[in-house]
């Protein structure tokens, strides 16, 4: 049976180890291997390249390629629940953009990503399914980058 709570500590872990932290080590433990995921407010999502974020490469990819861009970015979880297996959470995500990667410059410019998440977590205790909605696109043309 499903532990909400735990479910959150969760979700709290990934957050802050991988994310804030860009530990990616900790992928292997607290993602699922068959882990699906997607943000309908990236430019790859929009143009039909979304798998980068699927299985536990594709978020070891985005985690360093987001850390690369953005060494200072801080992920704040704004608000957070959870009933059964998933996890809704709104967060914000903030950092200066100054690393070089992807075709992408450093400019300087500070970022502001705000989204809303819902996280599965599976049987096994592990995320399995991140369906992400944010800001993404608009942050990206506001800095040049779509």
């Amino acid at each position: 049976m499903p532990d909400p709570a735990k479910n959150k500590e969760l979700v709290r872990q990934v957050i802050e180890q991988i994310y804030n932290q860009g530990n990616l080590q900790m992928i292997d433990q607290l993602i699922s291997p068959q882990h699906t995921g997607f943000d309908v407010g990236d430019p790859f999502y929009q143009s039909h390249e979304p798998t980068y974020q699927h299985n536990t490469d594709g978020i070891k990819q985005f985690v360093f390629i987001v850390h690369t861009l953005v060494p200072d970015i801080h992920y704040t979880i704004d608000d957070i629940m959870a009933e059964g297996d998933n996890v809704l959470l709104r967060w914000t995500a903030r950092g200066t953009l100054t690393g070089n990667a992807a075709s992408i410059s450093g400019t300087g410019q500070p970022v502001e990503v705000m989204g809303m998440s819902r996280i599965t977590v599976g049987s096994d205790g592990t995320c399995n399914r991140l369906e992400t909605f944010s800001n993404l696109q608009e942050v990206a043309g506001q800095l040049g980058l779509s």
